[in-house]
């Protein structure tokens, strides 16, 4: 059977766009990580919500993660999930044909500006556009998807330069893996290989993401007593630890698991203090600790707000 691949032409707004990324200042380089951790963080929340309906779409994998890869030799950078992935035709739809994204104010937000054009997290994360600006630092990206609804996966390829291809490809389990093909260091440029320049990242931009963040890392474990050279006297001969690569979670959240009131308990307790108003009303009152933004400030405000499980709710100011 003939493998359906296409080559297209990006939208005029999204040529402008990554016109605007390419050659624009950079007020926050490291900025692209976050919004790749963010864009996993929802296809996750989104194959949540549908397993509520169909439960067998999750398999035997309900252990959501969002995985970072580092290859200082290929000088490539992986962010990888388990969420609910996209078909071919979403991939089109969604990526590069046409600008749901927020492309467009984004664009006249550049152009009210009263200054050279210098982009900012604050401007890349109102409007959307945040897969995008992984051309920051990438001269190639290559995305590799599969639906949760079994459709065949999908291979999306662009460098930037107005055009992208879509091909049918070979994945395994469901979700989305983003490679970046990262562009030559510059002086003063931040290594996005370096381990704790992705540690740092993470805890500052994506410490509150609801799911594990994890990443291969390097450690010392010591060598078991059996496995040691030692001497006629009993003294070990040479090293004593070795390294070893093992997974870290990055980020401070604990696993989520499928069952949505479960996930809410331990968000519940790792991040938020809750308590009942009074024994009428059916809501709660959130008080965010200090370390969810690293404030030494109270809260301005206290949020109310009503839920049915993690579905939906309504927020207000009290």
């Amino acid at each position: 059977m003939a493998v359906r691949t296409e080559t297209h032409e990006f939208k005029t707004e999204i040529k402008q766009l990554l016109n605007l990324i390419i050659n624009s200042l950079y007020s926050n380089k490291e900025i692209f990580l976050r919004e790749l951790i963010s864009n996993s963080s929802d296809a996750i929340d989104k194959l949540r919500f549908k397993a509520q309906t169909d439960e067998g779409i999750l398999g035997n994998d309900g252990e959501f993660k969002i995985n970072i890869e580092r290859d200082a030799v290929k000088n490539t950078l992986t962010v990888e999930d388990n969420g609910i992935g996209m078909t071919y035709d979403e991939v089109l739809e969604n990526i590069g044909t046409i600008a749901k994204s927020g492309t467009n104010d984004f664009l006249e937000a550049m152009k009210q500006l009263n200054k050279e054009a210098t982009l900012t997290p604050e401007l890349i994360g109102q409007f959307g556009v945040g897969f995008y600006s992984s051309f920051i630092v990438a001269d190639k990206i290559t995305l590799l998807t599969k639906s949760a609804n079994g459709h065949p996966a999908v291979r999306w390829e662009s460098h930037g330069d107005g055009e992208f291809t879509i091909t049918e490809a070979e994945k395994s389990g469901r979700g989305t893996i983003i490679t970046l093909e990262l562009k030559k260091k510059e002086e003063d440029d931040q290594d996005f290989t370096d381990e704790w320049t992705i540690r740092n990242i993470v805890k500052q931009h994506s410490d509150f993401v609801a799911y594990p963040i994890v990443m291969d890392v390097e450690k010392d474990e010591p060598i078991p007593e059996n496995e040691q050279l030692k001497d006629k006297d009993g003294k070990p001969i040479g090293e004593t630890t070795r390294k070893v690569i093992k997974e870290e979670t990055r980020n401070t959240k604990n696993s989520t698991s499928t069952s949505a009131m479960t996930g809410i308990h331990r968000w519940q307790s790792s991040i938020l203090n809750w308590r009942a108003p009074s024994n009428i009303l059916p809501f709660y009152t959130c008080r965010p600790r200090r370390r969810l933004t690293s404030s030494i400030r109270n809260p301005s405000t206290v949020c109310v707000f009503t839920a049915n499980v993690y579905l939906s709710w309504t927020i207000a100011k009290s």
